[in-house]
């Protein structure tokens, strides 16, 4: 079992998340927030996180959590995270290992129950930030890669422009050679760091 350290979750609704566990009916059961019960900044918060985390739950950020031998296992050999993201990081390995997810309803302290140690956007930016950096860190070609190479051709595109411009006009737009130094710059970062974390990622493997 898994409960956030601040009070937020009532430790009486325990018996609720084993059930799916002891039926065997999954390898996570991971507890709902319905979003009647909590303040609107969290349920945006929340909405853009678990769009972002992805998946079969509905509350990806939710620590209160049942887990059962297996999912034990193949988390301690995996996770890395130690902050307030380790929640979206289980959710993804467990999902790329096709474990079985199960959700039950909770209740949770809001109000002027003070339970966060931590500014909610600076908790919610910092999240999606790991978030973010664990789908690139699985897929850098597709998510750093190709956004390099698609800024690098706007610098080639706006390149052209700037040539044409140039031979037609003799004059050379101080503007269309900083969008190309910019986006031609951006671009091959983009695409060294992609092709080299491709590299990386498979030899891991």
């Amino acid at each position: 079992m898994l409960l956030d350290g601040d009070g937020q979750h009532n430790p009486g609704e325990i018996p609720q998340l084993l059930v799916p566990i002891t039926k065997d009916a999954a390898d996570i059961v991971i507890g709902f927030r319905s979003f009647g019960q909590m303040p609107a900044y969290r349920r945006v918060g929340r909405a853009v996180l678990d769009r972002a985390t992805g998946g079969p739950v509905r509350d990806s950020q939710c620590g209160f959590r049942a887990l059962n031998r297996r999912a034990i296992e193949l988390l301690a050999d995996t996770l890395v995270k130690d902050d307030f993201a380790i929640e979206s990081e289980m959710t993804k390995i467990a999902n790329d290992q096709n474990l079985r997810f199960a959700d039950v309803e909770i209740n949770c302290k809001y109000g002027d129950f003070k339970t966060s140690t931590k500014n909610p956007v600076s908790h919610g930016v910092g999240v999606l930030n790991s978030v973010i950096g664990l789908i690139a860190e699985k897929r850098p070609l597709l998510y750093i890669g190709l956004p390099g190479f698609v800024t690098f051709v706007i610098g080639v595109f706006f390149r052209i422009l700037l040539l044409q411009q140039y031979n037609q006009t003799r004059y050379f737009s101080l503007a269309y050679a900083m969008l190309v130094s910019i986006f031609m710059i951006l671009g091959a970062i983009g695409l060294f760091m992609g092709l080299t974390l491709n590299v990386i990622t498979r030899l891991k493997r």
